[in-house]
């Protein structure tokens, strides 16, 4: 029997990293977080992202290059962790949701002034696989986890 796992396909995160950061994010034109759809499958048809990838270039680059991208990589990376969530786990549009039974916790209306997004359980495969046994842990809590700031200050 073979086991398959699909990934939520939402635009969320997107929008959410376009509306709050600089970071470049391609035009999404269209998607489906329903496999049901004509195409059988989830997707999301995006925009080509301009430029060439890091690994083509990055041992051509001097000293000067190098240290440059690490500068505004990190101007992106700090945008980026700025963005106060109210939870750990993935981002998901409302109207995307499968399961109006989904444990949500609802963004602060600084980060989505129209309510549309929640955060849900993680989507990232690594939480997913029991190690020791070499298989899919079905039966896994993947989230969202709710860490107050003073939880996160407390351990720091």
């Amino acid at each position: 029997m073979v086991s398959i796992i699909s990934v939520p396909v939402d635009p969320g995160p997107s929008f959410i990293v376009k509306s709050h950061t600089s970071v470049p994010v391609p035009e999404i034109f269209a998607w489906s977080s329903d496999a049901s759809n004509p195409v059988g499958a989830e997707y999301i048809i995006m925009e080509k992202s301009p430029g060439v990838q890091l690994f083509k270039v990055g041992d051509a680059m001097d000293g000067g290059a190098k240290l440059a991208f690490i500068k505004q990589l990190t101007i992106l990376e700090s945008q980026l962790a700025s963005i106060q969530f109210p939870a750990y786990g993935g981002l998901y549009l409302s109207e995307s949701s499968n399961n109006p039974e989904d444990e949500r916790s609802m963004l602060p209306s600084d980060v989505d002034s129209t309510g549309s997004y929640f955060i849900g359980p993680s989507n990232d495969r690594s939480w997913m696989i029991d190690h020791a046994a070499g298989t899919i842990a079905h039966d896994l809590n993947t989230g969202p986890c709710k860490v107050s700031k003073s939880d996160i200050e407390r351990n720091s």
